[in-house]
């Protein structure tokens, strides 16, 4: 809870949304990404003052975001972190009363896991991509390459992706960033020698220092060359899919999760995993 030192009137007046959310999250220890999607929400709601959320404020913002395309499940997420700091907020004695604004109705998420002759389809198009990274020596096809195939097989999150560093026995040691959890990966001989390749013109290896949209956008528009619909996300997916599919039960180890009930609701493409066996129950949600 966000100290009372900020609840007398002049400084209510002065406290925009981000000098809020340092404070909070100074008491709270939120991890990098979570912090991060604060500061996106906060970018597209606009830098108000504390004092401007209302129910109303919100709920245009919601009906604006999903007029200008966004899926429902991005617009419902951005509502819940407003929601979390109104409600904050509220406790600091900052803000009036907290009202909670009706959320964006959300269609059920499919997940398609991507084939493996796709993916191998998608590594041959990276190794003939021509130019090197802006701003950069390295060559893209050494990048890109390289990217999609440490993703797929470690079936890592992007942030973690970025943390590895060349390491000759093609095995990893890692917190994850999003959980803080411990992990290890290890890759087999043909990503090593990407990895290697890689190293003599990328000493962080994937880490190129942008913004995570950047490696969203770069393999969403390479892939798009292919006809297909990829993002580190999807190969994470295809990822759980196929280990769920060769090994039955093991892809929530793979992925690092607390149970497999995770892996199963978000992760799973049951038709590619399971075709014509039982699949597992999932428990219900808390």
């Amino acid at each position: 809870m966000v100290a009372r030192t900020y609840s007398t009137p002049r400084n209510v007046l002065a406290m925009t949304l981000l000098t809020f959310l340092d404070a909070y999250a100074s008491q709270r220890f939120l991890k990098p990404t979570t912090l991060y999607s604060y500061r996106h929400a906060i970018a597209q709601f606009g830098n108000r003052e504390v004092a401007d959320f209302s129910k109303e404020s919100i709920s245009r913002f919601a009906q604006a975001q999903l007029a200008s395309g966004l899926s429902p499940h991005t617009v419902k997420g951005r509502v819940l972190v407003l929601c979390i700091l109104w409600r904050a907020a509220k406790d600091a004695g900052l803000t009036g009363d907290f009202s909670r604004p009706a959320s964006p109705k959300c269609p059920p998420k499919i997940i398609r896991a991507i084939p493996p002759d796709s993916i191998s389809r998608l590594l041959e198009h990276c190794e003939h991509l021509p130019g090197c990274l802006k701003s950069t020596r390295t060559p893209r096809s050494h990048y890109w390459s390289a990217f999609v195939a440490a993703s797929y097989e470690t079936a890592l999150r992007t942030s973690d992706i970025l943390q590895l560093r060349w390491d000759s026995s093609g095995r990893w040691h890692l917190i994850q960033v999003k959980t803080r959890r411990p992990v290890t990966v290890d890759v087999g001989d043909k990503t090593l020698l990407l990895l290697d390749r890689l190293s003599k013109s990328s000493p962080k290896l994937l880490d190129i220092g942008w913004r995570r949209e950047w490696y969203c956008r770069g393999l969403q528009r390479i892939a798009a060359q292919l006809g297909l619909r990829i993002s580190p996300q999807q190969l994470r997916q295809s990822a759980a899919s196929e280990a769920e599919r060769l090994q039955p039960g093991t892809a929530w180890i793979l992925l690092g999760h607390s149970s497999p009930a995770t892996t199963q609701r978000w992760y799973i493409d049951s038709e590619h995993a399971y075709r014509g066996l039982p699949r597992p129950r999932i428990p219900p949600r808390n």
